[in-house]
């Protein structure tokens, strides 16, 4: 039998779904990558109040060649104060190796404008996926997992009241249970997340991240329902 076209793969991986919640993995947009999401949240910390934010990004450069930059402008407290009245812009520098693993260094909220609590935040990440059985479409057949070390919003809660700078350890962990789900347990440097990763239609790049964040109530007043699409 002949090989797959190198396409082939790139297009199931695109589909794949995803492998975190609410933190950044190595991989990313490259030229010719554009995307959009939203999410919602029940309610934010210590409060009965819901709120949501949107995104819009798009990919430059070969990861694999080279080095890719993704670049993300989001609007925050969409809900409440209205399209991009208040938002930042991120971006991440990736590079993607053979034996599927990458690397990413970026800056989250590097520019910002309105009224908002989103500071900067510099993280580094690594992330690699672990084949378990050689047919990607088979039950438990991927498992990808991310490490890194980041500032600001990676920081605990308390070195955050207490001023503390120093860069704080956070992870994610993806198991593709089935092809169109899998999931996800991560650590944000503060909250523990579970959730899970839908692709509800076969060739389609939707993703859909339903998920409960902070289920140990270590940084809030309790677990909050958060969607991301």
């Amino acid at each position: 039998r002949l090989p797959e076209p190198p396409i082939i793969e790139q297009l199931r991986r695109i589909f794949g779904g995803g492998s975190s919640i609410g933190t950044p993995t190595a991989f990313g947009a490259q030229g010719g990558d554009v995307f959009v999401g939203g999410t919602y949240q029940q309610r934010t910390r210590f409060s009965d109040i819901d709120d949501g934010a949107v995104a819009f990004g798009f990919g430059l450069g070969d990861a694999r060649r080279l080095a890719a930059l993704e670049t993300t402008a989001t609007s925050f407290s969409t809900f409440r104060q209205g399209f991009f009245e208040n938002g930042g812009i991120s971006f991440k520098l990736h590079r993607t190796f053979p034996g599927d693993v990458a690397v990413a260094f970026g800056v989250e909220n590097a520019i910002n404008w309105g009224e908002t609590d989103a500071g900067k935040s510099v993280y580094g990440v690594a992330t690699k996926v672990f084949r378990l059985r050689q047919d990607q479409t088979a039950p438990l057949s991927r498992v990808t997992a991310s490490v890194g070390l980041g500032g600001g919003r990676f920081r605990s809660e308390s070195a955050i009241i207490r001023g503390d700078e120093d860069p704080n350890i956070f992870g994610s962990v993806g198991l593709q249970v089935a092809q169109p789900v899998s999931l996800i347990g991560e650590w944000t440097g503060q909250n523990l997340n579970i959730g899970a990763s839908i692709t509800p239609f076969p060739g389609v790049p939707l993703v859909i991240t339903p998920a409960a964040a902070d289920i140990t109530g270590n940084s809030g007043d309790g677990t909050r329902f958060i969607l991301g699409v």
